[in-house]
């Protein structure tokens, strides 16, 4: 399933469709990736990465990140899920 990311913009990318964000885990890490603006929105002033959800807990879920986060080993990411938005 597919859903949305709180996120926050870091920079612009080395190509014009490229945007830096960074996030952080259910451990508090903050962490940063590079991804095409694509797969990005601003809403309500917050921006958001689409990502793939899968498994959505009460206060946990597990996140598949559109590309590998540089401090992280894994795309699959355990976040707040109160930083979760679904379409």
């Amino acid at each position: 399933m597919l859903a949305w990311l709180e996120c926050e913009k870091v920079s612009d990318g080395m190509f014009e469709d490229e945007l830096g964000i960074k996030s952080q885990n259910s451990e508090g890490k903050v962490f940063t990736l590079f991804t095409d603006r694509r797969t990005t929105k601003e809403e309500n002033g917050k921006l958001y990465v689409r990502v793939t959800l899968l498994s959505k807990g009460e206060k946990e879920s597990f996140v598949v990140l559109p590309s590998d986060p540089y401090e992280l080993g894994s795309r699959i990411v355990k976040v707040n899920t109160s930083k979760i938005k679904e379409d």
